[in-house]
């Protein structure tokens, strides 16, 4: 079990602040071995570290400036924060150093040096550890490549960096030992001596909505990205968020960001990327600074609701990974863009971590400039080599836990919600009206002006995506309208090409294109093949002009295409006076050339028709060029097909032998029939044909 004090305070006067939080949590805590401090960058940071001395002596002391601290009581942006922790089977150790020249990687591996020379560590030690240092020099990422680099496994790192007020943003306070640092890289070990009775656990959240497809970086230069998928970046933004990107991202902060999925780790695993735009040089970078090359990357949009519901999340799985453990302490590290984007609803954040973990249990933490973490939620598989997400990662915009927990049967008996909120009435008391009612004043015109400024930015948001809107409908219009004419004119085209083109060519060629290929397959088939021929045309064609010889031919095609189509044949082609069809059987290919000469008997014409008829294996492929291809029958059937044709007697059909006979005998009653003996070319024997008159 591990001993706990934590106090609370939002006395204006800063050493007050720090001693009366020190005190109540002294007053739990008598004997800590730990005092880890969250203060407000509202006070003096040098004040605050006396006051709490004061109070808590040579304690070990560990913390960091916020500008909003997190605690059970929910996010207070001033107030000291003091948790006092101790324990038998628990071992605090803190090292810190300046970041000098040697710059923050070297720095790191200073500090880890330190505790080493200090500890004989191995893979078999429970170790984890908060680090707070300044991001004066985006310097997150280079301190925990030190660390790897130095540390014998690898190490679990929570924490974030120190954050100031104003211009000093970045430029945050540390509290380490018995002073106070501005550029310091501060690490607390935290060693468990009793692996079975305490663990550690962590848990790290961020929700987006995606609003591009992923695409991989293709060009960049270290962290800076100039192409994705060989695409200019600004290209990229330009097709998701229209052509007044620029204006729209200027207004719209880090409403639109990036994630970006880390290798090795089956897809599942996802950081948020934070742009900074170069719209000037058309390139963006991104925090942390890491390479970026081959990086798969992707457009997201955040926002408030889903925020939350990752908070609630992070709070769920935390109770489902800890089973029978009960949490001693939840440290909570939330990127300072969570703050800003959810606004007057960030306590909200809080809240959702306290339906999830209850109040038995001290939340301490604050919103910080970058914030680390593993991956992993269990101990054993951040520090295991074999898994390729192990050790710990800087992240940006989302919202990070380290638990520490140990297996007793029950919780505290304190309500750590209540005990906070007392501290707070407590020094609400103690500030006359006039200072209270002049803070709440503050306060609410800093909401007031904060909540404008986000009115504004949404209202020029609007405006650009408004402008967007009707730029786009207005496209979308001309397109439709460009796609309806070019529908139309499709349509048109494909019933001038069907006339053109064999209705078994027709279908083939949709199926074809149906299964995504783009040539008809060649095939064997058995069918029944017809020529016919306009006897004494080509005379009557010399002799009249040429308008007068098509009016003629057609005045026999036209009805004779219809009668072949009656009877379930199709016309592969059109040969000058001559027709080539196509039957599935003898019976129709002798019924419709019947048909056909029963109608040109009826008709006041000069000319009379051949028919010639047979039946056998063809080849339905693809001859011609690349460029210009017909899809057409060859074979010795088709051959013998047209010689009989040639041979046969005008006015009549003349059948080859084998189709003959699988004509039925009733379809020929009454006709005139000849048996003939032909000498073709291509044949060295003569063969049997009937002659249908």
């Amino acid at each position: 079990m591990i001993n706990k004090g934590f106090g609370i305070s939002i006395h204006e006067d800063s050493f007050e602040a720090g001693s009366r939080a020190a005190r109540r949590a002294k007053q739990q805590n008598s004997d800590p071995d730990i005092c880890l401090v969250f203060a407000s960058s509202e006070f003096e940071a040098k004040e605050v570290m006396n006051g709490i001395k004061s109070v808590v002596g040579d304690v070990l002391l560990f913390g960091s400036s916020s500008h909003v601290v997190i605690s059970n009581a929910g996010i207070q942006e001033k107030a000291v924060e003091v948790l006092l922790l101790s324990g038998k089977g628990i071992e605090f150790d803190i090292f810190h150093h300046k970041c000098d020249e040697d710059g923050p990687e070297k720095t790191a591996e200073k500090v880890v040096k330190k505790y080493l020379q200090k500890h004989d560590v191995s893979s078999e030690d429970n170790i984890s550890c908060i680090m707070l240092g300044t991001e004066e020099h985006f310097s997150g990422i280079k301190y925990i490549d030190g660390i790897n680099k130095s540390f014998p496994f690898p190490l679990p790192v929570s924490g974030g960096g120190s954050i100031g007020k104003g211009d000093n943003f970045f430029h945050g306070y540390q509290y380490f030992d018995d002073n106070v640092y501005q550029d310091n890289l501060g690490m607390l070990f935290i060693k468990m001596k009793d692996k079975e009775k305490l663990k550690f656990c962590y848990s790290f959240e961020s929700k987006w909505e995606p609003i591009a497809p992923a695409v991989k970086c293709t060009r960049t230069e270290g962290s800076f990205v100039l192409e994705v998928d060989e695409l200019p970046v600004m290209t990229y933004m330009k097709m998701y968020l229209g052509e007044n990107f620029k204006e729209a991202l200027k207004h719209t902060s880090y409403k639109y960001t990036f994630i970006a999925r880390l290798l090795d780790s089956g897809g599942d695993k996802y950081v948020i990327r934070t742009p900074i735009y170069d719209f000037e040089n058309g390139t963006l970078s991104f925090f942390p600074n890491e390479d970026m090359h081959g990086v798969e990357i992707q457009l997201v949009q955040l926002n408030q609701d889903e925020m939350l519901r990752s908070a609630s999340k992070s709070g769920k799985k935390v109770s489902e990974i800890l089973g029978d453990y009960v949490p001693e302490v939840v440290f909570v590290f939330c990127c300072h863009i969570r703050n800003s984007l959810l606004h007057s609803r960030s306590g909200l954040e809080v809240e959702m971590l306290r339906q999830e973990l209850g109040d038995k249990v001290p939340i301490v933490g604050m919103y910080c400039a970058g914030e680390y973490a593993p991956l992993y939620e269990k101990y054993d598989d951040v520090v295991n080599l074999k898994n390729s997400l192990c050790g710990s990662r800087q992240f940006s915009t989302s919202l990070t836990m380290m638990i520490i927990a140990s297996r007793r049967e029950k919780p505290d008996s304190v309500d750590y919600n209540k005990l906070l909120l007392s501290h707070i009435n407590e020094d609400n008391k103690i500030i006359d009206e006039k200072t209270l009612l002049k803070n709440k004043l503050k306060k609410a015109e800093k909401l007031l002006q904060e909540s404008e400024n986000v009115i504004v930015e949404t209202e020029r948001a609007f405006k650009c995506i408004n402008n967007e809107h009707y730029s786009l409908a207005m496209t979308l219009q001309q397109t439709n309208n460009s796609l309806v004419e070019a529908n139309h004119k499709n349509e048109r085209l494909q019933k001038i090409i069907r006339q053109y083109t064999p209705h078994n060519v027709w279908k083939k060629v949709h199926k074809t294109a149906e299964i995504g290929k783009f040539a008809i397959p060649d095939e064997e088939l058995m069918t029944t093949l017809m020529f016919l021929d306009i006897k004494g045309f080509t005379a009557f064609s010399e002799k009249h002009p040429s308008w007068e010889v098509i009016e003629e031919i057609n005045r026999i095609f036209e009805p004779v295409t219809t009668i072949i189509y009656q009877h379930s044949g199709d016309i592969d082609k059109f040969i000058g006076d001559c027709i080539f069809a196509v039957f599935e059987t003898p019976a129709d290919a002798v019924i419709c050339s019947l048909a056909i000469h029963k109608f040109v008997e009826k008709i006041d014409t000069p000319f009379l028709i051949r028919i010639g008829i047979n039946s056998g294996r063809v080849i339905s492929g693809n001859v011609g060029a690349r460029i210009r291809k017909d899809n057409t029958l060859i074979g010795d059937a088709v051959n013998l097909a047209q010689r009989l044709e040639s041979k046969c007697t005008p006015g009549a059909i003349l059948v080859s032998r084998d189709c003959f006979l699988d004509v039925p005998n009733e379809l020929l009653d009454e006709k005139k029939i000849v048996k003939r003996s032909l000498t073709v070319k291509g044949k060295s024997e003569p063969i049997i044909a009937y002659e249908i008159f």
